[in-house]
């Protein structure tokens, strides 16, 4: 494929490399672009001003197979009336390359579409292109409440290098104990070294944490590192915590620079990543922050934004980052862990490779549209086919394994919310709720194995309709859950363990909430079933013949049903 990359903040030089970058075109444009130049494709940078200018066409660009819009920077060298000026270029060309052909994906990481000055440009230029790339999933649900643009999720790359795994421990504590008074003489307590790493709109967030870490000083010496760009005010509040606080706590802010910005995250113990969680815009943020300090082999404290759940076991998620910080000071062995379980996820989910990869998926997933083309395949890389794209081109049968987790099965396009489960990854990323990606009627069968019950009574049967509007005339689907009545005689029969919140719930309490284990919203459940009740549900969302059949997956029977049903041909017959 051909790709004209249309970025905003970045210099190019005539062969199309970049010259300079901000962390979001670096993470959004540039790495990706490089990956996909290792897959065979030809990926061109393209300044967003000289794109839309009238004469664009005659600078020998070629005609793209697809288009991707970058972040429109607010404001970029002062010019307040910039953003809406290019804004309304940027959507007319849109509109004039479909013409030619082209496919136009707009590239969406910021919740800004209610926003006084951004919000029109966003709304419009969601509405005006072929596919949405977001960032989280998160970012996908925000962007649905404004079109039904096809949308799919890419995730950043890493960024940084790949470092040691590195704990904080007390390696003298034994020495510390049988010295008693006299230690802190002798031998001075080590200092636990914290760094934060962000741009100005971030640092409100760990501004309003710095007072509450100051309060460790008199559990434990620490040094806390800010890495950012000079005069947001930050080297005042430096003077001042350091004059309140030193010598037991102490704050060194050091200008951000790209080249050296993982020399000193690789000085510190602990990174910190605070968010403000009643904030919309913070909520669909990407991970890249933690993905990186992980590559780096550090240990992340970190408030539990929704991209960020994907590491929970690789990470330390809560909302009182100084809990989190005592429990690393504590548990240095299983710190460590982490970091290497974490190292290992990210190489699987967020090299340059795999990223590029997935926007290779996305820009083949979406068919071709009123004025788009069919990607044509690079000739010196395969293309790796992401398996969306089978169902408009497949001559066998199309099976879809909706809400697939960690049961990622063969022979099946394996589609989840959740960008992995204990390190497995579906084949399509999308919100169970809207299979657009889909095209009506292309696939053969649908199996979704304990997934109903994590959606709510009242949206479900919506649901169920749109996996059907996907299933072939004669079409199968299959929906395994667990027996709301198995699940009550285990209860009544033994109120005592059935009870228990352990493996001893699992055919009970298990059934009404979901696995206490999994410590994610994600996993609880919202609604039990039993075979009748969602056997009714199925012909109402318009499936006919549908009958029980024997579980096949998890407990099985009793604990679990098995509910049958066929989309009926057009002409009414099953």
């Amino acid at each position: 494929m051909l790709i004209h990359w249309i970025v905003d903040g970045v210099a190019v030089d005539d062969s199309g490399a970049p010259l300079a970058s901000l962390a979001t075109n670096r993470y959004r444009a540039i790495l990706p672009a490089q990956g996909l130049g290792a897959r065979g494709h030809k990926v061109k940078l393209i300044p967003m001003e000289l794109w839309v200018a009238p004469d664009f066409d005659k600078l020998g660009k070629g005609d793209p197979d697809v288009v991707v819009i970058g972040k429109l920077l607010p404001r970029l060298q002062g010019d307040a009336g910039r953003y809406e000026r290019l804004g309304a270029s940027v959507i007319a060309a849109i509109e004039r390359v479909r013409k030619k052909g082209a496919r136009a994906f707009a590239d969406i990481n910021d919740d800004f579409f209610s926003d006084e000055k951004r919000g029109g440009y966003l709304r419009a230029l969601v509405a005006a292109v072929d596919g949405v790339i977001a960032g989280s999933s998160a970012m996908t649900q925000a962007v649905r409440r404004y079109c039904d643009t096809p949308s799919s999720v890419v995730g950043d790359p890493l960024g940084s290098p790949r470092g040691e795994p590195v704990a904080f421990s007390q390696a003298d504590g034994g020495l510390r104990r049988a010295l008693g008074s006299l230690l802190p003489k002798l031998l001075p307590r080590p200092r636990l070294r914290l760094v934060w790493y962000g741009n100005a709109p971030n640092w409100p967030n760990m501004k309003a944490w710095m007072d509450r870490l100051a309060g460790l000083r008199k559990e434990q010496p620490l040094m806390i590192r800010v890495v950012s760009l000079p005069g947001i005010g930050i080297e005042n509040f430096a003077a001042d915590f350091n004059a309140r606080f030193a010598p037991a706590a102490t704050m060194e802010f050091m200008p951000w620079e790209a080249e050296s910005v993982w020399e000193l995250v690789a000085e510190c113990h602990i990174v910190l990543i605070p968010s403000d969680l009643k904030d919309s815009s913070k909520s669909v943020k990407t991970a890249n922050r933690l993905t990186d300090a992980l590559q780096c082999g550090r240990f992340v404290v970190a408030s539990p934004v929704p991209a960020y759940m994907e590491y929970q076991d690789s990470a330390w998620l809560g909302e009182d980052l100084t809990e989190g910080i005592r429990w690393a000071v504590g548990h240095p062995d299983e710190v460590l862990e982490r970091i290497r379980r974490g190292q290992e996820q990210v190489a699987r989910n967020c090299s340059v490779e795999a990223v590029a990869a997935a926007w290779e998926g996305a820009f083949m997933r979406l068919p071709a549209g009123e004025h788009g083309r069919s990607a044509a395949a690079p000739e010196t890389a395969p293309i790796n086919t992401q398996p969306a794209l089978a169902v408009e081109v497949a001559q066998k049968p199309v099976r879809l394994n909706l809400g697939c987790g960690d049961k990622v099965l063969e022979g099946y396009v394996n589609v989840d919310v959740a960008p992995s489960r204990r390190g497995l990854r579906p084949d399509v990323l999308c919100d169970l709720h809207d299979l657009s990606v889909f095209a009506g009627g292309s696939a053969d069968e649908i199996l979704a194995v304990h997934v109903v019950e994590h959606f709510w009574r009242w949206e479900v049967l919506d649901i169920l309709r749109e996996w059907a509007r996907v299933l072939k005339p004669g079409g199968k689907m299959i929906l395994e859950c667990p027996n709301l009545i198995s699940a009550c005689q285990a209860l009544l029969s033994d109120p005592e363990n059935a009870s228990a919140g352990d493996t001893r719930g699992q055919r009970s309490m298990w059934v009404f909430y979901g696995d206490p284990a999994w410590q994610d919203p994600l996993m609880t459940h919202r609604w039990a079933y039993t075979p009748n009740s969602l056997a009714s549900l199925m012909r109402e969302a318009g499936l006919v013949d549908v009958r029980q059949e024997p579980a096949q997956f998890k407990l099985r029977e009793p604990r679990d049903m098995r509910i049958v049903g066929i989309k009926p041909s057009s002409d009414g017959s099953g």
